[in-house]
């Protein structure tokens, strides 16, 4: 497909097109919306038990209130990836490609083209890396920390999670003292789950080192399921999902090890933190929202990404640029437990 590569609208109708598959978090726990605003507003739901009663004869029906959500405003914040391409830059061959010397294949023009689309694919992976690291947070820590490269903090949105569904670890809870719990343990939080959410946990999500000590106890090893994956009758859903691994079922929810990674200044960190376990619901309703990109060249986006490119002259230097403007929002706060387990 030929595209203007000067023309904000089709590089960005390219990048949606050819967007990058989505890691485990965001692909099996959020939906995505996108707005039109800046700012955007958001229900933030409890869970609610209640039944209805039975009146008496003649009697008016009872008045049910809509007391289970609160509706708060969030800003969206900016991810903003450039990358220059200069003249030498078009002559190069790319990683796999023919050796061969100016004169080969492609002339410069092309090279330039097959260079940007290359160069646009890894700048979204990485803006879907970064959704996937807040969207752990926003599952983790009830919250999302928003912070720029330097580390320094932007904005603390919270989503009000309940103190009771953020475990430290302890006697009850600690997985590796002599006298673990395991099985009761994960089922109190799956209980904390349908009391307080009204929604049936389905998933429990663990860090490495919490999978290794999980795997290793011997009444784990009595009940867990590992039909499906001795079989090799595994349903599509099961197999290996942008970094997670299936281990099997227990209690009747599935069990996922995650050991996808982020960069930060050079340290590599889990994006699932060792020591943690999450038990959740995946009918819990959470959203990556997406905030309007206002660009000064391009206009106003309501979209996903957008891309442009631009030229400056001395030195000659062509300049690709990937914006979003996600925001990962847990509406159901109280749909997950997250425990640590490791001391």
């Amino acid at each position: 497909m030929e595209i203007d590569i000067t023309s904000p609208v089709e590089l960005t109708n390219a990048l949606l097109q050819n967007m990058p598959v989505k890691r485990f978090f965001t692909e099996k726990f959020f939906g995505e919306e996108v707005h039109g605003t800046e700012t955007i507003g958001v229900d933030i739901v409890k869970g609610t038990q209640k039944i209805a009663p039975y009146i008496g004869k003649l009697s008016e029906a009872d008045t049910s209130i809509r007391d289970n959500f609160t509706t708060k405003h969030f800003p969206t914040y900016n991810i903003a990836l450039k990358r220059p391409t200069n003249a030498i830059d078009m002559f190069k061959r790319a990683p796999g490609g023919n050796i061969t010397y100016v004169g080969g294949p492609s002339d410069p023009s092309e090279r330039a083209v097959a260079l940007l689309q290359r160069d646009q694919a890894e700048l979204a992976n990485m803006v879907n890396r970064t959704i996937e690291k807040y969207a752990a947070d926003a599952l983790l820590n009830g919250e999302v920390v928003i912070k720029d490269a330097t580390g320094t903090t932007l904005d603390t949105i919270s989503f009000g999670r309940s103190a009771s569904h953020t475990v430290s670890v302890g006697s009850i809870t600690a997985w590796d003292n002599g006298s673990a719990k395991i099985i009761k343990n994960i089922d109190d939080w799956a209980g904390l789950v349908a009391q307080d959410a009204g929604i049936t946990a389905t998933d429990i999500v663990l860090g490495s080192a919490a999978a290794n000590v999980f795997l290793e106890d011997s009444k784990v090893a009595k009940v867990l399921d590992t039909r499906n994956l001795n079989s090799g009758v595994v349903d599509l859903n099961l197999k290996a999902n942008g970094g997670a691994r299936f281990l099997g079922y227990i209690g009747g929810l599935r069990v996922w090890r995650y050991d996808e990674v982020w960069n930060n200044n050079g340290v590599i960190t889990p994006i699932m933190p060792a020591k943690k376990v999450l038990v959740i619901g995946d009918a819990i309703r959470a959203t990556v929202h997406y905030g309007l990109i206002n660009d000064v060249k391009g206009g106003k986006f309501v979209t996903k990404m957008f891309s442009k490119t631009w030229e400056q002259d001395d030195p000659s230097i062509q300049w690709l640029l990937v914006r979003s403007a996600p925001l990962p929002v847990v509406e159901q706060a109280d749909g997950v437990v997250c425990a640590t387990v490791l001391s």
